[in-house]
């Protein structure tokens, strides 16, 4: 662990207090930006998540993410609730609606390590919607992985929640006109394992590029890996994606057909063009339909 990991770890304990309403019970998770901790609403009992990140940090994250969650303020119901942030002496905070496990590690217990169809239809539609929601606000999440996506807690227990927007960027105006794509090179943004190939070359992400990150997490979710797992470096990571021959993939069972037809329409997609959503969304709930699977029926997880 690094020193400043150990300042950020030093920064809140159990028991220290935020805003004079916030108890901090416990850490509960550790990231690149700093630290998340469960608190407690003191007046009521009510969970939340504090996300914390060093004042000291050259890279500031926090402010993306408040900025998305108060812009998307009772306009999602796959958005975590937004309680406040600030800014103390020694760190910068974020509190929001504590989540469940996340989809990557969902997957990960699983004995196959791949979901059934059934789970994972329903999940693809949630994922999409929840996509949807934040691209009709005017924002690109730039990091579609199966670890932002988590289930909620209690009676959100079967809703997905995308989170983590850091790396969010803004591509259109509250008008819905879209910011001009820049001339230059752009730097990285993503998950290695997930990210298109506009964003490989240093392009500016659009819309369809939260899609190519969706299309790779459906056929992982599904597949049980994808095919540059083992690889680390990035051209090696971006050969293998041009090489990528999706289609013997759907060759096995459990690699749902419906999502044969999504790479074929995002390659048609460019910076300019809003996704058909519907169509995608469509697919998906086709394959409920035509498997006869209940909405109701237990997901994966739930039937150990």
């Amino acid at each position: 662990m690094g020193d400043k990991e150990k300042n950020v770890e030093d920064i809140l304990k159990p028991g220290d207090i935020i805003k004079e309403k916030w108890i901090i019970v416990k850490m509960i998770g550790m990231g690149g930006f700093g630290q998340i901790y469960e608190a407690k609403y003191m007046k009521s009992g009510e969970s939340a998540a504090v996300k914390v990140e060093s004042s000291q940090y050259d890279k500031q994250v926090l402010k993306m993410e408040a900025e998305v969650l108060q812009k998307m303020k009772g306009k999602s119901k796959y958005i975590c609730k937004f309680f406040g942030c600030g800014r103390e002496s020694k760190f910068n905070y974020i509190i929001m609606s504590l989540l469940g496990n996340n989809i990557s590690a969902l997957r990960k217990a699983t004995d196959s390590g791949y979901f059934s169809t059934s789970t994972a239809l329903r999940l693809g539609v949630q994922m999409l919607r929840a996509i949807r929601s934040l691209h009709d606000v005017g924002y690109l999440h730039r990091d579609v992985k199966p670890s932002n996506f988590a289930l909620g807690m209690g009676r959100h227990s079967r809703r997905l929640f995308i989170y983590d927007f850091g790396l969010a960027r803004k591509f259109a105006d509250d008008r819905g006109m879209l910011r001009p794509p820049r001339d230059t090179k752009c730097p990285f943004r993503g998950t290695l394992r997930y990210a298109s190939l506009n964003a490989h070359n240093g392009q500016e992400l659009g819309r369809h590029d939260d899609l190519w990150s969706f299309f790779y997490l459906m056929i992982e979710i599904t597949y049980g890996q994808l095919p540059w797992r083992s690889l680390r470096e990035a051209e090696r990571i971006k050969h293998a994606k041009m090489r990528f021959d999706h289609k013997r993939f759907f060759e096995l069972e459990r690699v749902p057909k419906e999502l044969k037809p999504f790479r074929e329409y995002l390659e048609s997609l460019d910076y300019y063009t809003k996704p058909n959503y519907d169509y995608l969304i469509g697919r998906l709930e086709f394959g409920m339909r035509e498997r006869k699977i209940d909405k109701s029926e237990p997901l994966d997880w739930e039937r150990l």
